[in-house]
């Protein structure tokens, strides 16, 4: 592996004149390969969780960094996660649910900005999406599975944003500023991505379409690989009567 206290180790080897190499991408790395070791370029092997766990007590510590080995670069470093040792299956099971949910956002979206905060758990991520799908279609479905989201992993607040809009697009106005009030007030549990729609909507709410269209448009820089926030950009500009402005986007 290629943890920090390796690099450390690394340092006092070139100190004591033991080694010439630093650079992550000069350390030789072997697979084994038809039963024998096989010289691998790092930049050749694909992105992987490195896990590792410490024990406090009776209290187990998990701790798992998702690494982009071709970029040399650190894509997430997962909050860690607590386990009694006599039942260590159950933290690596939520474990697992927040390193597939990180990978599932990152590569979904590409942006570090959506999991800076806490990736979700897999499973109400999935749930998400199937809100998503059915958005604009069947808005009590829709809110249906965006709710049992945020009811599997209650720090994914994401899914919140949608509902308000969900009930917003049905008119039912004090709802969807309820829940956008209720998020606000939760701003620095919020990453970057899903503060941007908040304020959006908060500012769409009141009427500001200039200043809704300006946090989408920052939200679409953060994240420019998710559609529906084109989309509104598009929309935006045609409500504020710039059919041309709107063409453009779409196009």
């Amino acid at each position: 592996g290629h943890e920090p206290g390796n690099f450390g180790l690394f340092h006092i080897g070139i100190e004591r004149g033991l080694s010439d190499v630093l650079d992550p991408f000069d350390i030789p790395v072997y697979m084994w390969k038809d039963s024998q070791a096989t010289l691998t370029k790092l930049d050749k092997l694909t992105s992987t969780p490195l896990v590792t766990y410490y024990l406090q007590r009776d209290n187990l510590q998990f701790q798992a960094n998702i690494t982009d080995v071709k970029k040399g670069k650190l894509i997430y470093a997962l909050p860690s996660v607590a386990g009694q040792k006599d039942n260590p299956m159950e933290a690596i099971k939520t474990l697992q649910q927040r390193t597939m949910g990180a990978f599932a956002t990152y590569y979904a979206i590409q942006t570090e900005g959506f999991v800076s905060i806490s990736p979700p758990i897999f499973e109400a991520y999935q749930e998400y999406l199937r809100g998503i799908e059915l958005f604009g279609k069947d808005y009590p479905q829709a809110l249906k599975h965006l709710s049992q989201a945020v009811e599997l992993d209650p720090a994914f607040l994401l899914p919140k944003t949608i509902i308000a809009t969900a009930y917003s697009n049905q008119g039912n106005y004090e709802k969807a500023k309820e829940i956008l009030e209720e998020l606000n007030q939760k701003r620095t549990q919020l990453d970057p991505f899903t503060r941007l729609n908040v304020d959006a909507r908060m500012a769409s709410l009141k009427g500001q379409r200039e200043e809704a269209l300006r946090y989408y448009r920052q939200s679409a820089s953060l994240a420019p690989n998710v559609g529906t926030t084109r989309y509104l950009i598009g929309l935006y500009e045609l409500l504020l009567n710039r059919p041309q402005k709107t063409i453009e986007e779409f196009s």
